[in-house]
């Protein structure tokens, strides 16, 4: 009769199981860390438009504190700007991972560029950077220095940096005084 009974049982089991028991995959929302930056760094201070200055590589360094994918570059300028060129770079060796080119048709109003997606590894140091003369200055309202690391959701924002050429290359300047920009990306975490 025991036997009976634990067959019954493992039969029951393999026939109730089906898709609809399997876990439900996870979606996670997507996110654009630039208002945490500025928020969480209390960079608040007035913001002044910066048209037609030195053209210069500026952005940011990051770390993802989750492994996720950028899926677009996001962007706001106070002038228009049909070529503005936008660059995702690994950190640590300083290479160029993808450039993508945005056309800023109307400024003063945010632009986003979808892209294939890049993968991004946790706790692996990144940089995304843009090539214009044409960007918001930003400060603290109260004059102090920005303290990094400043982490808004799922990225950790590590520097400010800026290299004035118009040629592709890695930020050689760092600064805590102020942020030029307003430059950003949608993230999505993956796991």
């Amino acid at each position: 009769m025991k036997k009976t009974i634990f067959l019954f049982a493992i039969i029951f089991s393999l026939f109730s199981c089906s898709k609809d028991d399997e876990a439900t995959p996870v979606t996670y929302q997507e996110e654009n860390p630039l208002i945490g930056y500025l928020t969480n760094g209390g960079i608040n201070g007035a913001i002044i438009d910066v048209v037609d200055g030195t053209t210069s590589e500026v952005g940011n360094e990051f770390t993802p504190l989750v492994k996720g994918k950028i899926k677009a570059f996001v962007v706001s300028l106070p002038q228009s700007n049909a070529n503005l060129r936008v660059t995702l770079w690994d950190a640590t060796t300083k290479t160029v991972i993808r450039t993508e080119y945005v056309n800023v048709v109307t400024a003063a109003t945010t632009t986003t560029k979808n892209i294939e997606p890049i993968e991004l590894q946790k706790d692996k140091k990144y940089a995304i950077t843009m090539n214009s003369d044409d960007w918001y200055y930003r400060d603290k309202s109260n004059g102090s220095l920005i303290t990094y690391p400043i982490t808004s959701g799922n990225i950790r924002f590590d520097s400010f940096g800026f290299t004035d050429t118009p040629g592709l290359i890695y930020p050689i300047y760092f600064s805590n005084d102020y942020y030029n920009g307003d430059l950003s990306f949608i993230f999505q975490q993956t796991e």
